[in-house]
């Protein structure tokens, strides 16, 4: 191709993919200077589906050129890094790999995938922690959302991107994207990984003067008697402090005197940026950097200020805390704050657990007798249909069912419980397990940390399926039926045309649950079917009930 058709194919750089972390874009350079990504955003991972297998790519080249189907490659010749799903650090260069589709576009030789910035995936995996991120997952959710203009519609503004909703309560996803133009002014030349922000060295110049420890051992002398937290040492006081939001522990002092030496310890504000913590995106980054990937990347001058700064320790931790507000913040720690806030939300979802995918054993042939009834959100087409065909979809509304698996109901079943994710402004049923009086369990789903447990007694004997609401993304609340009662709605409360009765007379024996990447889409409760005997029975009654009427 030559350079002719490249500036083309430039033109529409507002058509191409957007980081499903941080919302800014990802394409080639323009003509002119505004439309040229910044030098961060020139590197980027894909997670891509590859020949049924989940690899990552990384762009060897520092510039992104389209080909005529609009697929991400280099230069030619095209070369792209794998990977390894477990180690950051295992390259291999495979020159086959030269493209593959993205977002709403069709997949090429059956690969497809979606892009993140090199610096973005970084932040996601230092906010992971040691373990790697899950990259089957990581697909399964971005398949499972709706692709709105060029993003992915999370739920969120992406922190204050313009031009993009917050909730769909309806279900529907909005008209539009994001307005490109207005973001690239104040993210996009934003490196979330700065080198070095001069904010973080030296000692402040608001510091203010320490207690000495005489003051602090007279507050603690003088404490009520009454107060129950008197009688604890203070390391017990700093180990209760650390689990507790700063905001939350300046308002204990109005309780106890306690607290009021942790104002001036300097172990307490340095809990503040450790893992976990309120800010621990201002450290984790650079921290233990040698180890990943990005590190490995730089020049050796790059190197060595590197582990320079993952060395340093501030000198007044109180005093980093008061610099690193959120009206102190440069807009490159600013877009650090915000990456890494979006990336826990990702990992949020990643991190629950997924009960099987697949179905190791079939059903009896009593489950081939009589019918199923069924409810579920709008579904549409399978991501793998898409995968095979080579086809461009659109998924901008409803649904998508990737897995879907059946169990048998034991009759010992004594509890079931229901998980909830929230995305989009609802509340969306991720899983559902039972559990039978031997203490095995089946997980349909996902296992998320909001769950509600359901156990009346006898429950397996006398269960005869749910009431289920949905809207076009997916359930979103249940009751659930026995022989002589009905729940409440656990969940969101669903009434109209919105809800759906399937259960059936007898006990329900055979369930089944479809799901995408993380919440429940359809479930199916198993009719069983009737013999001859049966059925001449049912009419014997049904003429006894009617004649009566008639005589």
């Amino acid at each position: 191709m030559d350079e002719g058709s490249y500036r083309d194919l430039d033109r529409g750089y507002e058509d191409l993919h957007c980081c499903p972390i941080c919302g800014v874009r990802v394409g080639p350079e323009g003509e002119r200077p505004e439309d040229r990504p910044a030098l961060w955003a020139h590197k980027y991972r894909a997670c891509a589906y590859y020949q049924l297998q989940l690899s990552m790519y990384m762009d060897e080249f520092a510039r992104l050129r389209l080909t005529e189907e609009c697929k991400f490659i280099g230069p030619e010749p095209a070369h792209f890094y794998h990977i390894h799903p477990v180690s950051d650090t295992a390259f291999r260069v495979n020159e086959h790999l030269e493209a593959l589709g993205v977002a709403n576009q069709p997949a090429y030789n059956n690969r497809r995938g979606f892009v993140f910035h090199a610096h973005c995936w970084c932040i996601l995996s230092m906010a992971n922690g040691p373990s790697p991120i899950p990259l089957r997952r990581l697909f399964d959710v971005c398949s499972s959302l709706h692709i709105v203009g060029n993003t992915l519609h999370w739920g969120h503004d992406y922190q204050g991107l313009p031009g993009f909703s917050v909730s769909d309560n309806s279900g529907d996803a909005p008209a539009h994207g994001l307005d490109v133009s207005r973001q690239r002014d104040y993210i996009v030349a934003c490196d979330p990984i700065h080198d070095y922000p001069a904010v973080l060295f030296g000692r402040y110049p608001d510091v203010p003067p320490a207690w000495p420890a005489r003051a602090i051992s007279n507050c603690r002398r003088n404490s009520d008697a009454q107060d129950p937290f008197s009688r604890l040492p203070m390391e017990l006081i700093l180990i209760i402090a650390a689990h507790v939001e700063t905001t939350d522990v300046l308002k204990m002092r109005l309780a106890t005197r306690e607290f009021w030496p942790l104002l001036h310890d300097e172990a307490f504000w340095k809990t503040r940026f450790g893992p976990g913590s309120e800010r621990a995106w201002l450290f984790s980054v650079y921290h233990d950097s040698e180890h990943s990937w990005l590190f490995n990347s730089f020049s050796e001058p790059e190197h060595q200020r590197w582990l320079e700064y993952g060395a340093w320790q501030p000198e007044d931790w109180r005093s980093l805390w008061r610099q690193t507000r959120p009206e102190r913040l440069g807009p490159d720690l600013n877009n650090l704050q915000r990456v890494w806030e979006l990336a826990e939300a990702i990992l949020l979802i990643l991190r629950m657990r997924p009960g099987p995918t697949e179905n190791h054993s079939p059903l009896p042939e009593k489950a081939d007798v009589g019918y199923w009834l069924r409810y579920h959100g709008e579904i549409q087409e399978l991501v793998a249909r898409a995968i095979q065909t080579g086809d461009a979809y659109r998924f901008t509304r409803g649904c998508r069912e990737l897995y879907c698996i059946h169990s048998e109901v034991s009759k010992s079943m004594c509890r079931l419980t229901f998980y909830f994710v929230d995305m989009a402004g609802s509340r969306y049923l991720a899983g559902l397990k039972m559990t039978d009086r031997s203490g095995a369990e089946r997980l349909m789903g996902y296992e998320s940390s909001t769950a509600v447990e359901f156990c009346p007694y006898n429950l397996g004997r006398t269960f005869r399926g749910f009431t289920a609401g949905s809207n076009l993304r997916g359930i979103v609340g249940v009751r659930v039926h026995w022989s002589t009662h009905v729940s409440e709605w656990i969940g969101e409360a669903v009434e109209g045309g919105r809800a759906r009765k399937i259960w059936v007379s007898r006990r329900v024996r055979y369930m089944e649950v479809g799901f995408d990447g993380f919440k429940i889409v359809k479930m199916r409760v198993h009719y069983p079917g009737t013999t001859v005997i049966d059925s001449e029975k049912e009419a014997e009654k049904y003429a006894r009930w009617k004649a009566r009427f008639v005589d």
